[in-house]
């Protein structure tokens, strides 16, 4: 009888465990998205923000290409869990 909980005890503290692991490593995955989409917004602003100061968009330009990059954001962080 002893055994039976012994094994009962151990067998539920591998499966908390396990349990754990998995939900950390997902965690992990949604932050290293969230970090990815928000670079490459980043990248894409500079971009923007480099063509508008040397001439080669306008204003108009840059606040449409600058919506459309905050768009694209907000649906990788969506798909991302956040």
């Amino acid at each position: 009888m002893k055994f039976l909980l012994w094994f009962a005890l151990v067998a539920f503290v591998v499966w908390k465990i396990g349990r754990d692991w998995r939900r950390a490593r997902g965690v992990q995955g949604r932050l290293e998205a969230r970090a990815a989409a928000e670079a490459a917004f980043e990248r894409i602003m500079f971009s923007l923000e480099c063509q508008l100061a040397n001439g080669e968009i306008d204003e108009a330009q840059f606040r449409i290409l600058r919506e459309h990059a905050f768009a694209q954001l907000q649906r990788a962080l969506k798909e991302a869990g956040f």
